[in-house]
């Protein structure tokens, strides 16, 4: 890994690591976010440079990652925000009947007249978030 390439990038490939329920090595110096990530959810480790590494790689053998930092790096969860986010915009401007006030999605029109749960179809996550 180059000193400067990811210190504000996470690779998507991080979050299916995470999901897999095993700890997460980011070999990359302190600071870059994909580090910062994992040793703050509790779900790995960072180590850089070679002594560093190999004592991680030790560690990891009975590292157990944090059950509710997985989780909350899940696509669920994340799902659950956004969709919580929406709700939230609408009821505080909700549409009135005639208005032409509109969100964009997807490049279609969604108002808040529309059924309720719409936006739980759009992010696919059905109707047993709440």
């Amino acid at each position: 890994m180059e000193e400067r390439a990811g210190e504000t990038q996470l690779p998507g490939k991080l979050y299916e690591y995470v999901g897999s329920g095993r700890p997460v090595l980011v070999c990359a110096p302190p600071g870059y976010e994909a580090r910062a990530l994992v040793e703050s959810r509790g779900v790995g480790m960072g180590a850089w440079g070679d002594g560093p590494i190999i004592e991680a790689l030790t560690r990891l053998e009975t590292f157990v990652p944090d059950t509710q930092g997985r989780e909350s790096l899940s696509r669920r969860h994340t799902a659950e925000q956004v969709l919580s986010l929406f709700e939230s915009a609408v009821s505080r401007n909700p549409a009135t009947p005639g208005s032409e006030r509109s969100v964009q999605v997807g490049g279609h029109p969604a108002t808040s007249e529309r059924q309720p749960h719409s936006w739980r179809r759009f992010l696919g996550t059905g109707a047993s978030l709440r």
